[in-house]
């Protein structure tokens, strides 16, 4: 849907959020329902408004064991009541590290869908890091917002 230049522009773009509270998942909290956001093992912030057309959602997800935990970061595009996601970086501590997945490159309409097959690109692989864990939480965050781009505007000073 985008091009090179798009995602690279898009991603450049400043953009700040006032906090990043994750709360459990809920039907109730009436989120899109292609993040599949469902699961007494997900965690997750409401969509945050990242300024402009810009809106940012962090998730992470529990899981039995170490190596099925995972933390993401998703930007979108934010039309009237469409997302389109630009990107999303994801943190896997079985394998990988951090990589992103890209919308571009693709002819694919990804408005109000995940990104089913996207394009992805190594950021790099960190120390081993625990989405349950509160500092390495802060942390994956930490490093999600330098990679997003967006800085923090939290009132009270934290991320929490």
């Amino acid at each position: 849907m985008f091009t090179r230049q798009q995602v690279r522009d898009h991603l450049r773009t400043p953009k700040a959020v006032r906090s990043v509270l994750f709360k459990p998942a809920s039907a109730s909290r009436n989120m899109p329902k292609f993040l599949q956001l469902k699961g007494r093992r997900i965690h997750h912030t409401d969509i945050l408004d990242a300024g402009g057309s810009y809106r940012a959602l962090f998730l992470w997800r529990d899981g039995n064991i170490f190596e099925k935990r995972k933390f993401s970061a998703w930007l979108f595009l934010s039309e009237g009541d469409d997302l389109t996601p630009i990107a999303r970086m994801d943190y896997h501590p079985s394998h990988k590290g951090f990589h992103m997945h890209v919308n571009c490159e693709d002819s694919r309409d990804l408005t109000n869908r995940a990104l089913p097959g996207a394009k992805e690109l190594a950021i790099g692989r960190t120390r081993k890091w625990d989405p349950k864990v509160d500092i390495d939480r802060i942390n994956l965050v930490d490093q999600a917002l330098k990679c997003l781009r967006i800085s923090m505007l939290s009132l009270e000073g934290g991320l929490f």
